[in-house]
């Protein structure tokens, strides 16, 4: 790790990472919480997410196709200085005391279209700072980076909420996007990271997919496929959090501070196992990684969701992080280090419609199933579903 830290530019885009998701993740704490306190609604909270992540699926493949085909860093600076706007709308609405769900809904939107695009490039970067030969460590370290700003972030929303002071929240979020833009600024140039040899026009970026899905062999293909039904069906319970709070013990918690340890019980295990990730990749097939990780993951959620107290629901809370988290960096290294350059922007890109995609569609369906059955039900039925494909993956695999 402390080589890596060492890579010229490596260390400064890490930083600005860190302050730009610490900043995002508080908002988007902070957003579900006024969004929960003003309806009580697991429907509206469903809604919200598909909002905040189904653009996505429209989003990422655009920044995928740019991304093999134009100047990475350049389009990565701009979507920064973009992301800078809807926080600081947010900051003009909360001044005036103007707050209504509409503008809740259309700034999650916004916000969702400008992550769509930003979250491949930012993972296609990774790869070009790092140092050649040390792009898993890179992955893996970035993704600590990650969920130390997903554990801080949310930490940070929830003391704004307590303290009624959300506004402190957006407007630490703006100012993140342009120190970020910033400091992409400053970053060295490298040699062949600014377009992908071989790649061809904007619009063949778009459409020609199939070279894409033709990149994926057995082994990748299955992990993948694991990735995608992980997302849809445990991950949603991240989105959904508030609704657990209610029918926790909380032990006289703040239920706003409760739900922001939560979180953060999140970022914390995402964080360990980004580095169990670093680890566990240099010594396993990445493909033996994702499907132990995606059965701990299972098994975690139905801890969480059979528990009662809220210190077993932090510590499952975290195990459940740390598996998914896992899981995803094992699929996001193979895409990394087993595809060709001139493809793996869309594949990155295809990586993040699945990653934000999928929570949004499962959470959607969640929310608006829970109003006739309760989270729990839901998501142990989806989880005990999990665990059917993850055994007919194994099964599958084990054929030839």
């Amino acid at each position: 790790m402390g080589t890596l830290l060492r890579a010229p530019g490596l260390a400064a885009y890490l930083f600005g990472n860190l302050v730009s998701i610490t900043g995002s993740w508080a908002q988007r704490v902070t957003i579900y919480w006024i969004a929960w306190e003003m309806t009580g609604s697991t429907s509206f909270l469903g809604l919200l997410a598909a909002l905040d992540l189904l653009p996505s699926v429209l989003a990422a493949p655009l920044a995928g196709a740019i991304a093999d085909s134009r100047p990475a860093l350049k389009f990565t600076k701009t979507v920064q200085l973009l992301s800078a706007a809807p926080p600081f709308i947010m900051v003009l609405i909360l001044m005036t005391d103007a707050v209504t769900l509409p503008i809740l809904m259309v700034l999650t939107l916004v916000t969702g279209i400008l992550n769509g695009l930003d979250h491949p490039l930012r993972l296609l970067l990774v790869g070009q700072v790092a140092p050649k030969g040390q792009v898993s460590g890179a992955v893996a370290l970035n993704s600590v980076v990650f969920n130390v700003g997903r554990m801080i972030g949310p930490a940070l929303g929830g003391w704004a909420v307590s303290a009624g002071m959300p506004i402190l929240v957006f407007g630490y979020n703006a100012a993140t996007f342009l120190l970020f833009a910033a400091i992409l600024t400053s970053l060295p140039r490298h040699d062949g990271d600014d377009r992908a040899p071989h790649a061809g026009s904007m619009s063949d970026g778009l459409f020609r997919w199939r070279d894409v899905l033709l990149a994926f062999d057995r082994p990748l293909a299955l992990a993948f496929a694991q990735f995608a039904i992980i997302a849809a069906m445990i991950r949603p319970v991240f989105e959904l959090l508030p609704g657990f709070v209610d029918g926790l013990a909380t032990n006289g918690i703040d239920h706003a501070q409760a739900f922001s340890l939560l979180t953060s019980a999140q970022g914390f295990g995402a964080m360990i196992g980004a580095l169990a990730a670093s680890w566990l990749l240099r010594k396993c097939f990445f493909a033996s990684v994702a499907m132990i990780s995606g059965m701990l993951a299972v098994l975690s959620e139905l801890i969480f969701l059979g528990s009662g107290g809220f210190f077993v629901a932090l510590a499952a809370m975290a195990l459940l992080s740390g598996a998914v988290l896992i899981n995803g960096i094992a699929t996001q290294v193979a895409l990394q280090t087993q595809l060709a350059l001139h493809v793996r922007g869309r594949a990155l890109s295809l990586y993040t419609m699945t990653f934000r995609g999928m929570p949004a569609v499962g959470a959607l369906f969640v929310g608006a199933t829970a109003e006739l059955f309760s989270l729990r039900v839901v998501f142990a039925s989806l989880a005990v579903l999990t665990f059917c494909v993850m055994l007919w993956i194994i099964a599958v695999r084990g054929t030839k």
